[in-house]
């Protein structure tokens, strides 16, 4: 968790001031900061996170399944009248809830970077700031 929240902090800041920066350019800098919570914080964090808990929880669960076919457990079980894809795989499933997890931390992270960001370290924007993020999560 360390490791995916420090990686997804520095991307974070990249894209921030990429998006900051351009908007400030073309004039559109009242949308900035809106842009980055919708488009970071909404979709590519969770998506990120997501992506991360797979791999991290499938890779392994492969090799536990390989081994398990190529010892016979899955021939047992059909013998059985069990099918072997519910009861060795679908159990194994309930390893991917850290998602929730490394998106919510990294999420909140990316917020306050934002935050950070655009107005400093001052709390002068912050009720402007939790307009705009409130709007963000109010709409669909």
């Amino acid at each position: 968790m360390p490791g995916f929240t420090v990686v997804t902090a520095l991307i974070s800041l990249i894209v921030i001031r990429i998006v900051t920066v351009t908007a400030l350019s073309y004039g559109l800098s009242q949308y900035a900061l809106e842009m980055v919570v919708r488009v970071l914080v909404l979709e590519l964090i969770p998506l990120a996170a997501a992506l991360f808990a797979a791999l991290r929880a499938t890779l392994p669960m492969a090799a536990d399944v390989v081994t398990l076919r190529e010892r016979g457990r899955f021939d047992e079980l059909a013998r059985q009248g069990r099918d072997p894809l519910v009861e060795e795989c679908c159990a194994r499933a309930g390893r991917h809830v850290p998602v929730l997890l490394l998106a919510a931390v990294s999420s909140v992270l990316t917020l306050l970077l934002a935050y950070l960001s655009v107005h400093g370290f001052t709390l002068g924007g912050f009720d402007r700031y939790t307009r705009i993020v409130g709007r963000v999560f109010s709409r669909r």
